[in-house]
């Protein structure tokens, strides 16, 4: 195998063709997994220091990962991103249909008219919540004031975020009572499945990205090549 530095370097055009929906697919999960790989760092390094960033981020990883639902409906729906997804190697497409089952709606039945997906019961309130300020003298926040009014009102002197009451009051319309033994178990399945959903789009991003490339007749190590001289782009400063 040749080595990254003697690999021709690839174009964006060149791997991601414009309207080419196999591609424009492993683009948006490319999006997701930097998203959520980052937002997982964010959230451990924080609650490892105490940090009170820690339930922004996971707030921002409830909502990221509820957007997830349209990248399995395009691949029931479209014939060149179902061809991908056939082609992915079993292990990949093992991680592929475990995760696309908490996402997915549910067909209804006669004990269930109205059944809903694991996201659609665990995320969708808290996406829309984190994703969009509570109106004021909306129910939400009045419920959340009410139901945060006993604790303190804390003003940090220093910080990026120095109003650790905004942040009670946020978490509270986001998760709810965490205290609650209900609420609580609610919150820490949240955080236990968003990790397990991350882990298993790894390997599915990874033989996305390769089996698209190579439809192309692309080598995937081209990703790894070194950059090109700027020297060889760069205007000549002579003369």
């Amino acid at each position: 195998m040749s080595k990254p530095d003697q690999l021709e370097p690839l174009s964006i055009g060149n791997a991601f063709p414009v309207d080419t929906p196999a591609g424009d697919w492993v683009m948006v999960l490319s999006m997701a997994m930097n998203d959520l790989v980052t937002l997982d760092g964010k959230i451990h390094d924080a609650l490892d220091n105490d940090g009170p960033e820690a339930t922004y981020f996971l707030r921002l990883l409830c909502g990221t990962l509820r957007e997830l639902w349209r990248l399995f409906q395009v691949a029931d729906e479209n014939e060149h991103v179902g061809k991908l997804i056939d082609d992915l190697v079993s292990e990949a497409r093992e991680a592929y249909d475990e995760v696309r089952e908490l996402f997915v709606h549910p067909e209804a039945t006669e004990d269930d008219p109205d059944p809903r997906s694991w996201a659609e019961v665990h995320l969708k309130d808290v996406r829309n919540r984190t994703y969009h300020y509570p109106r004021v003298g909306s129910d939400e926040l009045r419920d959340a004031l009410a139901g945060a009014s006993d604790e303190q009102a804390h003003r940090m002197d220093s910080g990026p975020r120095p109003f650790q009451f905004a942040d009670l009051v946020a978490l509270w319309i986001s998760f709810g009572d965490i205290n609650k033994p209900s609420e609580r178990q609610r919150f820490e399945e949240i955080i236990t499945t968003a990790k397990r959903i991350q882990e298993r789009l790894i390997p599915v991003m990874w033989n996305a990205l390769g089996v698209h490339l190579r439809s192309l007749g692309i080598d995937p190590h081209r990703l790894e090549a070194a950059e090109e001289s700027d020297a060889s782009s760069a205007p000549s400063e002579s003369g």
